[in-house]
């Protein structure tokens, strides 16, 4: 099978993970553990061949606007050196949250998301579609284009640190607060008070995701254990 369809597999594994077995319920504020448990039975990713990393080239070819302070790191080991694709992936699903989509404007609507890093990292559809925010979606898409170029040319470091960039959006986009700002009465009751609606919608999003992060860092082993118990639940 190509390296291509090999990732186009392994993208939607993932999405299948997040789906499946509801792990909409966990915080989103540290990726890599997501991501390790997403793939931590994935025989061809944790037997893929070590890889060497390689130095970003790509400047020329993603023309996307970017955080003008943002630095690549290399978190992993030096240019040069030998890595396990499986790393590759867990490092950098943390990787846009690294202020890579901070100090840009990119829409009017991103001071309903916090900013241009939510902008990025959410995507809301509510009123009946007639108010949509965030880039989420495209910016998992585009991240998988990249990623497809990059094992194209042979770069598999650049292949797998593309695709675990666009793991990370498709995490987010997960999390209930990525996706629905508030409950809909929440959002009637204080549509005129942007302020007080924005306060509220903030402290219970950063609430969540600080409450169950907090349980998934120290019991990381229960929570993988509950997993398969987990049933999806509609939230109104």
């Amino acid at each position: 099978m190509k390296l291509e369809k090999k990732i186009s597999i392994y993208i939607l594994l993932i999405l299948s993970v997040l789906i499946l077995n509801s792990v909409n319920v966990f915080s989103w504020n540290s990726h890599f553990f997501y991501t390790e448990m997403a793939i931590k039975n994935n025989d061809w990713i944790n037997n893929f061949p070590e890889i060497e990393i390689t130095p970003y080239t790509y400047e020329d070819i993603d023309q996307d606007e970017y955080n003008p302070e943002f630095v690549i790191k290399y978190v992993e080991g030096e240019i040069g050196e030998k890595v396990k694709a499986s790393d590759i992936l867990i490092s950098y699903s943390d990787e846009p949250d690294w202020d890579l989509d901070t100090n840009l404007e990119l829409n009017k609507l991103q001071t309903l998301t916090g900013g241009s890093q939510g902008y990025r990292h959410m995507y809301f559809s509510v009123f009946a579609g007639l108010l949509k925010a965030g880039d989420a979606p495209k910016r998992a898409n585009h991240f998988f284009e990249m990623s497809k170029i990059a094992f194209g040319k042979g770069d598999n470091y650049w292949g797998f640190r593309f695709a675990a960039r666009a793991i990370h959006y498709l995490e987010d986009i997960s999390q209930p607060y990525h996706t629905y700002p508030a409950p809909l009465d929440i959002l009637f009751k204080k549509f005129f008070n942007v302020k007080k609606l924005t306060v509220l919608v903030t402290n219970a999003h950063y609430g969540y995701e600080g409450f169950n992060g907090y349980f998934f860092k120290y019991k990381k082993d229960e929570f993988y254990s509950i997993l398969p118990e987990v049933k999806t639940v509609k939230m109104d």
